[in-house]
């Protein structure tokens, strides 16, 4: 792992960083770093849903804080099995999980063949499979409670009702160079507000 893997910032000023053993924190737009947390865990993405609750996940771990990161708890479930999560509130969020050869793309960890997605009503204590989700999960976003996108090799999928059905919105385009590409590229992908989204393969 590298010493520092993913950012995630909720205003201009208040921002978080993971990494090999640590999480940082900015009150100043990263103009000074303090440590919130030194230890065992080897993070690769962190997710905020406000300047108070937040989560980060490792390559065995899953950690959480209600009170903007001066304390992180490692929460119990399946931590070993959560690549990425997204939050849309403090109790509702979405994860990928399982599949195999976990790499972070984009700055994004995502599983390379694919894995499943779940949903918590709860910050995070437990996790369900979203029934109906496409298979070969690898990566999600919400706006909201409704309106979502969830990438799998080469498509993008779009959901208006919270997880229960999907269409196919997006799909790569050819590409535009030189370079050899396989069939069906790995999706990173952000969500903007209900109607947006990025996605890079």
């Amino acid at each position: 792992m590298p010493a520092l893997a993913s950012v995630e910032f909720v205003s201009a000023s208040r921002g978080w960083a993971v990494g090999n053993g640590r999480i940082l924190a900015t009150t100043d737009g990263g103009h000074s770093w303090r440590s919130q947390y030194r230890g065992p865990a080897r993070l690769f993405q962190v997710d905020f849903a406000d300047a108070a609750h937040g989560w980060a996940v490792g390559a065995d771990s899953l950690m959480a804080t209600s009170d903007g990161g001066r304390a992180w708890t490692a929460l119990r479930g399946p931590c070993g099995l959560v690549d990425s999560v997204h939050f849309v509130t403090p109790s509702l969020g979405y994860a990928i999980a399982g599949g195999s050869d976990v790499r972070i793309d984009a700055g994004v960890p995502v599983p390379v063949h694919g894995g499943s997605l779940l949903v918590t009503t709860d910050g995070g204590r437990n996790w369900s499979a979203v029934a109906g989700a496409p298979a070969r999960a690898q990566a999600v976003c919400f706006a909201n409670a409704s309106d979502g996108f969830l990438g799998t090799p080469g498509k993008i999928w779009r959901s208006t009702d919270g997880g229960g059905t999907w269409t196919v919105s997006f799909a790569e385009p050819p590409k535009s160079s030189s370079l050899p590409r396989q069939p069906g590229d790995t999706p990173a992908l952000e969500c903007a507000g209900p109607d947006a989204a990025w996605v890079q393969f």
